[in-house]
């Protein structure tokens, strides 16, 4: 009996501790916003495809950012409005929980149940909700069509709103940016390698 008990302890402390450091490393993942092994940003379209199809990367997401949302219900918190691809999403906990991410040649967008609730949109696929969008400087207003929303995590660092890449070139044509100015429409990927253990050396061999 000294002994079964003596073992249901150990392996009780062993399961906590372990749900404790997991929770932990979950917690720092979404304050950085992924959980993908590595990050690389602001790439032009050459440099994007080159890194991508490197042997040392697993799996990888892309990401494009439009601007910032600037609606005066926003003032508070940091909207950003990107096309993301399902594994951008995936990594960066934005994958909706109800619907879908945006499908090309649409005016579909997804997002989380704040924003919704800052603009005082329902949260039922179908309703379109009103972004305007700070463009390098430039400021311009969308309506789009709600596919998909996810629950809002008070740990992230910033809200979004996710769109298609379709849309995303046409707002980059429309706002005369061609991305010569920085972050707006420049290649952002997420990646996962495929050997975790070596992070350490690719990093350095990548410096």
């Amino acid at each position: 009996l000294a002994v079964a008990l003596t073992t249901i302890l150990f392996t009780t402390l062993f399961t906590i501790a372990l749900s404790m450091v997991e929770n932990f490393e979950q917690s720092n993942f979404r304050q950085v916003g992924t959980y993908a092994h590595g990050v690389f940003k602001q790439l032009t379209k050459e440099q994007f495809d080159e890194l991508k199809d490197d042997p040392l990367i697993k799996e990888w997401g892309l990401r494009r950012v439009a601007g910032l949302a600037t609606n005066d219900v926003f003032r508070k918190s940091q909207v950003e409005v990107s096309y993301m691809d399902e594994n951008y999403a995936k990594f960066g906990f934005t994958i909706p929980t109800v619907g879908h991410l945006p499908e090309e040649g649409t005016d579909q967008a997804a997002t989380d149940l704040k924003v919704l609730s800052l603009l005082g949109v329902e949260p039922e696929l179908g309703n379109e909700f009103t972004v305007t969008i700070d463009v390098d400087g430039t400021e311009t207003t969308e309506t789009f069509t709600l596919c998909g929303y996810w629950e809002y995590d008070d740990v992230m660092v910033a809200n979004h709103v996710a769109i298609a890449e379709s849309r995303l070139e046409d707002i980059l044509q429309k706002c005369n940016n061609q991305n010569n100015n920085g972050r707006t429409g420049s290649y952002n990927l997420n990646v996962m390698f495929q050997d975790a253990s070596s992070i350490e050396s690719v990093s350095c061999a990548a410096a």
